[in-house]
C-alpha cells in the first residue's frame, strides 16, 4: 500500500488567512484560518458561512488538562471540527473588522462578566438592553454564539501565558458558565 502525503495548500484568489485562536474544553489551538475574502473573521461562527471544520495552516495545538498544559504539537495543515469549540478570536496582533454592533444605538449598556471557557477565564463585558439585566438577557438569548467585548483572557493552569487583552471574542453561550462581576 502506498500512502501519499498532502500537497501544500495554495490559497485561491478569493481566499485569505486570518490568525485565529480557538478554544475547546481540553485544548487551545492557534493557526491561520482559511476563509473567503468577504467573511468577517471576528463574527464568522454567527454567519451563514460558519463551517463545520475550520481549515488552519501552521496550526499549533496545546492540550490542556486540570494540572496544566501537555506537550504542544504542530501541523502544517489542520482541519479543526467546530462542534467542540467553545470560544474563538482573532489572534494578536490581528484586529477585528470593527465592532459587531451600531455604536450609536441607544438603550444598550455593557455589563461586566467573567466567562469560564474550559481551563480559561474570559473577563469582559456583554452588551445588553438598559431595561434588562444580565441574568434575563442570558436566559432569553437564543443565539449559540455571543460577543464579549474588551476581554482579558488568562488561565489558572497556564500562568506562563500571561493575560491576553482583546477587543472582541465570540463564545458558545449554551456551553459555558457566566459569572456576574460586581464592583
Amino acid at each position: 500500500m502506498e500512502i501519499r502525503k498532502s500537497k501544500p495548500y495554495i490559497l485561491a484568489a478569493d481566499e485569505k488567512t486570518v490568525p485565529m485562536m480557538l478554544y475547546t474544553p481540553t485544548a487551545m489551538v492557534h493557526g491561520e484560518a482559511i476563509m473567503k475574502m468577504n467573511v468577517r473573521a471576528s463574527i464568522w461562527m454567527r454567519t451563514q458561512s460558519a463551517p463545520e471544520f475550520i481549515h488552519l495552516l501552521k496550526a499549533q495545538v496545546i492540550p490542556i488538562g486540570p494540572t496544566g498544559p501537555g506537550r504542544p504539537f504542530s501541523y502544517p495543515e489542520l482541519l479543526f471540527g467546530t462542534a467542540p469549540m467553545l470560544a474563538y478570536h482573532i489572534a494578536p496582533p490581528g484586529q477585528p473588522e470593527g465592532y459587531d454592533f451600531d455604536e450609536t444605538e441607544k438603550n444598550r449598556a455593557f455589563e461586566a462578566v467573567s466567562v469560564v471557557v474550559g481551563m480559561f477565564v474570559f473577563s469582559g463585558a456583554l452588551r445588553i438592553g438598559t431595561t434588562s439585566d444580565l441574568v434575563t438577557s442570558l436566559i432569553a438569548n437564543r443565539a449559540a454564539w455571543i460577543s464579549i467585548y474588551d476581554v482579558e483572557v488568562n488561565s489558572p493552569v497556564l500562568p506562563q501565558m500571561g493575560r491576553l487583552k482583546l477587543p472582541l471574542v465570540l463564545v458558545k453561550a449554551p456551553y459555558l458558565q457566566f459569572g456576574m462581576v460586581s464592583f
